[in-house]
């Protein structure tokens, strides 16, 4: 186990997708940089539990934004040798239980940029035949949506952090934070490292760490979500995912030899570990059932937190009351596709102020 560095430029806490794309970034620009994640690797809780799709158009304009630019950089991305997985642009089928849904949708798709092609129950049949297609009043085909390996694309953050001269650090988890001078001391297990700027990046223990460290919750609600996977031995991860935005939300995302689904569910839990509750399997059959889908013994099941800001949109850059401190939190379970452009925006505003010109 190697040692820390006594000081660097900034110390990213947590070692997930909003982490590590926000240390990419950074040491990209030049600045030292040191992540700390507490689990033995990266990308353990919601960045590796997520199931990769990447859809671009959401239910705000802002995240939407972050979205379409980051899957934009993760297309850059696998297009370098041995990354291809890194973005499988397979498309998506999103559709809504009335006209307007999808009409709401379609007008935030042409303000980015993004192009929808109108389309029905039929086109849901023909693309997923599991589905029946009753609930869809109307939908949208996104041919730029695609799919992510997520354990390639942590990897590949890491790789790319280390390339840059960037540490990160697993098994080393933060145990306080303290104000020295114009940074901070950021107490670990293996010992005591300065710095001009920390980035929390904790995921759902963002909120509760920052007040550890004196700073405020900025209201960040870490939210359970359930996953489960239907045997299909024929399934082959080269089509596009379906996901109902509708009353009865779901997804069904395709994978190799099976299906992975959620009834989309998002009780509001503390920051834990969790695992999958007693009967959510029953909700998300009746869920499946409402679209027809005839559901057998699930193979796999688990659960991720998704952790939500007070409004619309993640929460990033610069504390209010703090200088030192920086944000990057709140991904609300679409940091998929929004980390890398999230790691961007922080990266282009934290820098300056290390080496002001």
């Amino acid at each position: 186990m190697s040692s820390l560095p006594l000081s660097v430029d900034v110390v990213v806490v947590g070692g997930g997708l909003a982490g590590l794309a926000s240390a990419r970034a950074l040491a990209g620009v030049g600045a030292s940089v040191l992540v700390l994640e507490r689990e033995a690797a990266c990308g353990q809780h919601a960045s590796g539990r997520s199931v990769g799709m990447g859809r671009q158009l959401t239910d705000d304009d802002l995240t939407t934004t972050l979205a379409v630019r980051g899957a934009s950089a993760l297309r850059v991305m696998a297009a370098a040798p041995g990354r291809a997985a890194l973005w499988r642009q397979h498309g998506s089928l999103l559709t809504f239980d009335r006209a307007d849904g999808a009409a709401a949708y379609a007008a935030r798709a042409a303000r980015v940029g993004v192009v929808a092609e109108p389309i029905g129950p039929a086109e849901v049949r023909a693309r997923w035949p599991q589905v029946d297609g009753g609930a869809v009043a109307a939908g949208l085909w996104i041919a730029s949506d695609g799919l992510i390996d997520l354990p390639a694309l942590v990897a590949a953050l890491v790789d790319d952090v280390t390339a840059a001269a960037g540490v990160v650090a697993c098994g080393c988890e933060v145990t306080d934070v303290q104000v020295a001078g114009d940074g901070a001391t950021v107490h670990t297990g293996r010992g005591v490292v300065r710095a001009s700027a920390v980035v929390d990046a904790a995921g759902a223990w963002a909120g509760t760490l920052a007040a550890a460290w004196g700073a405020r919750d900025p209201g960040l609600v870490p939210r359970r979500r359930h996953v489960f996977a239907l045997p299909a031995p024929a399934m082959a991860p080269s089509g596009p995912f379906w996901w109902h935005l509708g009353q009865a939300e779901i997804y069904l995302r395709p994978a190799p030899g099976e299906i992975l689904t959620s009834a989309c569910d998002a009780e509001e839990v503390p920051p834990h570990d969790p695992a999958p509750v007693p009967g959510a399997d029953v909700a998300a059959r009746a869920r499946l059932a409402q679209h027809g889908v005839a559901a057998g013994d699930f193979t796999r099941t688990w659960a991720c937190l998704r952790t939500f800001g007070p409004g619309a949109g993640p929460v990033v850059g610069r504390d209010p009351d703090r200088p030192w401190l920086w944000w990057a939190a709140a991904l609300g379970g679409h940091g998929a596709t929004t980390a890398l452009a999230i790691g961007a925006d922080l990266a282009a505003a934290l820098a300056p102020t290390l080496h002001p010109r």
